[in-house]
């Protein structure tokens, strides 16, 4: 399974490493993990993200490594590589701007990802659906180069392992996660460091957002949906950053009888966009193809251009269906 990619390592020297708009603890585990890899193989490694590092994530990020994109500062850069590789990622336009980075300065793609609708997009495609997390695949990666993972590797990967489970409390933490995890501990990560910069570092602004969202709940379909809608206004009114929503929706998961979880929020540049998650048998990934996105049975999202005015009615009446049937 790892051959090629393998290959595409030792004959290129330098990669541009980046992963998917909005990026979450897999992402950046996995763009820090793999950065560090390269590295330490004596490769050079230019990681680039279409968005900021949000805030909770940036402990893995002390240096300030991961660039936000802009053409006019990181184009060059991204000209100089001889090769890319896109993390986390299903399909090519999930990256963003970068995206057209890369069709102007031709390089093999590789791609390491889990999501079971990857449309391998890539030259070197490593995907795996059954994979806890893309973090999981780069960890095997390093088993299959016959190496032990760094501290700080170990550490990235195990954020974007722990992350992706929901702290190991999601369908995909299966046996294999565990033992995974056990190992990225062996190797040098700490789970409470993790734990408490991931979980117990949220701003006083984030904070205040999440209550006036949290203040305005709703449900459908007899408690079965859960739903928030966040607007511009409300940004605005506590000073927090979109960076800031990750891991939002999660918070619904408390709301019991619940199985579908959706959260709605402005875009700043217009229209809006959904995140959706599902507590046990529905699939809001085929929900969120229907309108364009994509991600995972169990979390999922889309980015459409229309206004929450007529956004919500809309998701919420596929939501409705997809329990129906």
């Amino acid at each position: 399974m790892w051959d090629d990619l393998i290959r595409l390592l030792d004959t290129h020297e330098r990669f541009l490493v980046t992963t998917h708009i909005h990026p979450d603890g897999d992402a950046i585990g996995t763009l820090v993990g793999m950065g560090c890899l390269l590295e330490e193989l004596g490769k050079a490694a230019l990681l680039v993200c279409h968005d900021p590092v949000p805030p909770i994530y940036q402990f893995l990020d002390p240096d300030g490594q991961i660039r936000h994109y802009e053409p006019e500062c990181d184009d060059a850069d991204i000209a100089a590589c001889d090769a890319a590789i896109v993390l986390d990622v299903g399909a090519l336009d999930r990256i963003g701007r970068v995206a057209d980075a890369l069709a102007k300065h031709a390089m093999p793609i590789a791609c390491i990802d889990h999501h079971v609708t990857n449309d391998g997009f890539a030259d070197v495609n490593v995907v795996v659906p059954d994979a806890a997390s893309t973090a999981s695949l780069v960890l095997d990666l390093t088993r299959a180069m016959g190496r032990t993972p760094s501290a700080r590797v170990a550490e990235a990967l195990y954020v974007g392992l722990a992350t992706d489970t929901g702290w190991f409390r999601f369908h995909n933490a299966t046996p294999q996660a565990f033992r995974d995890a056990a190992d990225l501990v062996a190797f040098g990560a700490s789970p409470i460091r993790v734990y408490e910069s991931v979980y117990e570092n949220r701003s006083a602004a984030r904070m205040r957002l999440l209550g006036l969202a949290l203040a305005d709940l709703k449900t459908e379909c007899d408690g079965r949906i859960a739903w928030v809608a966040v607007t511009n206004q409300m940004f605005a009114d506590t000073g927090a950053t979109e960076a800031e929503l990750e891991g939002f929706v999660d918070n619904l998961r408390k709301v019991g009888g619940t199985e579908i979880l959706i959260l709605f929020r402005d875009r700043p540049e217009g229209g809006s966009r959904v995140s959706l998650r599902a507590k046990h048998d529905a699939d809001v990934g085929s929900l969120a193809e229907r309108f364009g996105g994509g991600g995972h049975r169990a979390a999922a999202g889309i980015t459409l251009d229309t206004h929450l005015s007529s956004t919500i009615p809309t998701i919420l009446a596929a939501a409705r269906q997809l329990l129906d049937n």
